[in-house]
């Protein structure tokens, strides 16, 4: 299926490693990839389904590649989380081409209420080890590895 797998709907696949969580992510188009890898990112660390989309964070990022933007949006979904308990239930992007690329972001979801949400896993830091963003045949894949 790796590679080959026809991609119908943006999906994703949880991957084991000791000390370390990690995804791979398929969709038809960049935005979409970009959108799964962030719904994959809070349903590794809560129950997506307990976030209710209360408020929204925009976010702008930039990177030269494509695998250092992805790096640096999931960086930035962390940042929120650390810093404000922001968990994320939705995810819009809109990517842009220039010298480099620009993803402009919006997150709808809420902060972290004890009562409601769990967390399963706190991420120490989104890592380079695996990192990948490919074109495929019919769509885009890309693999991402945390420090956990």
């Amino acid at each position: 299926m790796e590679g080959k797998m026809k991609i119908e709907a943006g999906g994703y696949e949880l991957l084991n490693h000791t000390a370390d969580a990690g995804f791979r992510v398929r969709a038809r188009s960049l935005e979409e990839l970009f959108q799964v890898a962030a719904h994959a990112f809070y349903d590794l660390m809560v129950d997506r389904a307990t976030v209710e989309e209360r408020e929204h964070r925009d976010v702008v990022v930039d990177a030269s590649e494509l695998d250092d933007l992805l790096v640096v949006w999931l960086s930035e979904l962390l940042f929120l989380f650390e810093t404000e308990g922001f968990l994320g239930r939705s995810a819009q992007v809109s990517l842009e081409r220039g010298a480099g690329w620009t993803l402009h972001g919006r997150i709808g979801g809420e902060g972290l209420d004890p009562d409601r949400h769990e967390v399963q896993l706190v991420y120490k830091a989104v890592t380079y080890h695996g990192l990948k963003v490919e074109r495929l045949e019919d769509g885009w894949e890309a693999q991402v590895i945390f420090d956990v």
